[in-house]
This record gives structure tokens, C-alpha cells and sequence, in this order.
């Protein structure tokens, strides 16, 4: 190991209550907490000796980003990121406190510290090394992989208009903010809602999902349950429809729905309801 990546790693494991364990030849169990972390992360790290009598990090899923480039940490009032690309911190964590924002105006979130923590992998190859998602096919995902939820930016999404930075972020934030991906929640509710926040909170996208929703009405009959495959802008556009029902019928009282939506906890009655709500919204739709 260089003596640069050494210090690095001393420097942000220092800044992260990090500690390292030997769980196995040649493996590392990781354990820290980043500003802004729900709980402690734990995370393994695989090595391999090198011919010069030193060794290297073996790239796999699970290992941390910072010990497969060289990311830093880099943390404020809305909470760290990691990432290599030093010049983008900065922004990357403004537009961090705006969602956060967005997050907090919804109401959709209780018992949170109201930040996050970003990682920024510094190729499409080490994004899809994080997330398990191709970069072709996600602009961001919040894991939870390592314990605590973790939202991975694709370094693809620094091309786009902040607008569409700030949507994204401010979906993923739901995510992070309600703890969703560390839970076996309906996937209507989960991605409906962190749709439905980032739709108030920014009009194009509440423009653009509405539109998917027509046309999509202008070639489907009303669906007769709540939607199951989210595997395409529709199917979020159609959560989105769902979880706003929910968000308006109930108002205050949303909140604890969702936080037992999210956890696959409702019962018959609930969703029997939620699914009249969201085919009357569809049928106003329709006419």
C-alpha cells in the first residue's frame, strides 16, 4: 500500500470512529460512522499480496469506495460524501441541504437527523460495483448494504441540470430519511412516496409523471390493484399517483401509514383502501 493511500485511509477512518478487524485470511471487516449515518456501517475489505511484499484491495461487491479509489470524506450541516472528485463536494452537498429541506416540508419523515451521506463513485464501473445497478440504468441508489442507508450517485447524473440533480436527490433522500431500504416495505409505497416528495418539490417532475400517467391511461384500462413492477418511468409515475391519494386523503396521519407501508406492515383494510383511492384518482384521470 502507498504511503499516500495509507494516510488517507488513517485520515478518514479517524474522522469516522472507523475500526478495522481481521474476520479471515485476508479479509477486513470495516466498521464506521460517517457524519450524518444512521447507525454504524460495516463493510469487508478483501486483500491480496502483491509481488513487492504489500498488497491490494480486491475489487468486490461490499468493498468501501474509499478503498477502491481515492475518495476523502468531506462533511457539513447536511451531512458527508465520498468522493475523488474533490471540486464537486462542495456542490454536491448544497444541493443536499435543499433536499433535505424538501424532505422535512413533506412531513413524510419522523426521528430523523435531517442528514445524509453521499457517495459519489468516480466511474460507471465502480457505481455498478456499489449498487449492484448497471449506470446505464439508475441515476442513483440508496443501499443499505452495509447497515445504514447510503445514497450512490452516478457520477453520469454531474452532467445534468441541477434541476435534475436536486429531483434526484431529493427522491433518494426519502429513502434515506424513512429508512426504507433497510426494510421489506411495498414497493408502491416505498418509491410512490420518494416520487411523490420529489414531485412537490420540483415541477418538472411532477410534469413529467403526470404526462406518463395519461398516456399511459390512453392505452391501459384502470388497473384494479396498486402497481406491483416498478421497472419503468410508468410504473413510478403510477406509484406516485398512489402515494399522493394517500398523502391527501390522510394528511398528518400519512406519515404513520407510510412508516408501516414502508415496513410491510399494513393490513387488508389499508391497502384495500388505498387501492379505491388510487383507481378513482386514475378514473378522474381518465374522462
Amino acid at each position: 500500500m502507498a504511503a499516500a493511500q495509507a494516510e488517507r485511509w488513517y485520515h478518514l477512518l479517524t474522522a469516522s470512529q472507523g475500526r478495522l478487524e481481521a474476520t479471515g485470511p485476508g479479509q477486513l471487516t470495516v466498521t464506521n460512522r460517517f457524519p450524518g449515518d444512521r447507525r454504524p456501517a460495516t463493510e469487508t475489505l478483501a486483500l491480496q499480496p502483491t509481488a513487492a511484499g504489500g498488497f491490494a484491495v480486491v475489487s468486490a461487491p461490499g468493498t468501501p469506495l474509499w478503498a477502491l479509489e481515492p475518495a476523502r470524506l468531506t462533511s457539513s450541516s447536511a451531512g458527508s460524501i465520498l468522493t475523488a472528485a474533490d471540486d464537486q463536494a462542495a456542490s454536491w452537498l448544497a444541493l443536499a441541504a435543499r433536499a433535505e429541506a424538501a424532505v422535512r416540508a413533506s412531513g413524510v419523515a419522523a426521528g430523523w437527523s435531517g442528514e445524509l451521506v453521499l457517495e459519489v463513485p468516480g466511474s460507471a464501473e465502480d457505481f455498478a460495483l456499489r449498487t449492484g445497478s448497471p449506470a446505464d440504468q439508475a441515476s442513483a441508489v440508496t443501499s443499505c448494504r452495509s447497515g445504514t442507508p447510503r445514497i450512490v450517485i452516478n457520477p453520469l447524473l454531474a452532467g445534468y441540470d441541477a434541476d435534475v440533480r436536486l429531483a434526484t436527490l431529493t427522491h433518494e433522500a426519502v429513502h434515506a430519511a424513512t429508512d426504507s431500504p433497510c426494510r421489506s416495505g411495498l414497493p408502491w409505497a416505498v418509491e410512490g412516496l420518494a416520487e411523490s416528495v420529489a414531485a412537490q418539490a420540483d415541477p418538472a417532475t411532477a410534469a413529467a409523471n403526470r404526462r406518463l400517467v395519461m398516456d399511459y391511461l390512453a392505452t391501459h384500462p384502470v388497473p384494479s390493484a396498486l402497481p406491483a413492477e416498478l421497472r419503468s418511468p410508468t410504473g413510478y409515475a403510477l406509484a406516485q399517483l398512489a402515494a399522493d391519494q394517500v398523502r391527501q386523503r390522510l394528511g398528518e396521519r400519512a406519515r404513520d401509514y407510510f412508516v408501516r407501508a414502508t415496513s410491510g406492515e399494513l393490513n387488508d383494510i389499508e391497502i384495500t383502501q388505498a387501492t379505491a383511492w388510487y383507481r378513482e384518482a386514475l378514473r378522474r384521470l381518465a374522462r
